[in-house]
């Protein structure tokens, strides 16, 4: 069959072959709350599926995302969406994707084609942020509750290799800003870049990136147009999509981040390790070269 052909059949067979991959390679993997203070493993057998159709505009309604795996930017006909939902002060994000990205180094010719979705961990924070240590403790019951709630992020930030320099972050800001900066990168083709100045500007330098300076600054780095960021920054510019998308993303059943979404269907949910997504890439360059 003709990959690049976009027929349901090759499609549907796809898709069934990504469901056994990604539930075969969760299981035993996924990090979640199982508790409102104290993160685990959490052993999955299947690996849940989302429709998630039209995450970029999740008003339309039009058209048959079936066939998502056979289209690709730029006619080719080889890469998988992967759609992140993520928020730039979530530290398991940042695992999240450093574990990813060692994965992705590992296999150069990856099939992935990446995107990444708004999810604010904390919509109604006051547009100027918070003490952090005021919001932890308050979020966590007291000083002990939050040192607890954190220690399984210490353990895996130092597994993975992303460093965070909690001592530094001073304030917990408000994140719309900085997923408009996101999305805008998007249409510059500088998202991923974007997102690893945020989660360094963050949790590394302690910078407060709810800050239209600090993100004008991280947009100037990117090599992007500072000056029209600082503008778009003051202005209500993408705000209303930027909170549509966060709503549909919650109604659609994310309710933690990260969360990956693989081919628009299938969900793996946490900061997966690189060995699985390893596999997972593998796996799926060999059914892509199968179908061809």
């Amino acid at each position: 069959a003709n990959p690049g052909s976009g027929s349901a059949a090759c499609a549907v067979q796809m898709h069934k072959a990504l469901w056994a991959i990604l539930g075969f390679y969760v299981a035993g993997y996924v990090i979640v709350k199982d508790q409102p203070r104290r993160f685990a493993a959490h052993r999955m057998t299947v690996c849940g599926i989302f429709l998630y159709r039209r995450l970029r505009h999740p008003d339309s309604r039009a058209g048959n995302d079936d066939c998502a795996i056979d289209r690709a930017p730029y006619g080719r006909p080889d890469m998988v969406k992967l759609d992140i939902i993520s928020d730039p002060i979530c530290p398991w994000c940042y695992i999240g994707k450093t574990n990813l990205d060692k994965a992705l180094e590992q296999v150069p010719d990856h099939p992935f084609t990446i995107e990444w979705h708004p999810f604010q961990l904390n919509p109604d924070m006051p547009a100027e942020g918070m003490d952090r240590r005021a919001y932890l403790e308050g979020k966590f019951g007291g000083k002990e509750g939050a040192v607890r709630a954190y220690a399984p992020v210490v353990e895996h930030a130092k597994r993975s290799g992303a460093h965070i320099n909690f001592d530094a972050i001073k304030k917990t800001p408000n994140t719309i800003d900085a997923h408009r900066l996101i999305h805008w990168a998007g249409i510059e083709q500088r998202q991923s870049y974007v997102v690893d100045l945020l989660f360094k500007a963050y949790f590394v330098e302690g910078r407060d990136i709810g800050n239209h300076e600090v993100l004008a600054d991280i947009a100037d780095t990117a090599e992007m147009d500072a000056a029209m960021v600082i503008k778009l920054l003051a202005s209500d510019a993408d705000i209303d999509d930027i909170r549509a998308r966060d709503k549909h993303s919650r109604e659609m059943g994310i309710n933690s981040v990260p969360t990956f979404i693989v081919a628009q269907h299938h969900a793996v949910p946490g900061a997966q390790p690189p060995e699985m997504w390893v596999g997972v890439i593998r796996e799926i360059m060999d059914q892509i070269a199968a179908a061809e």
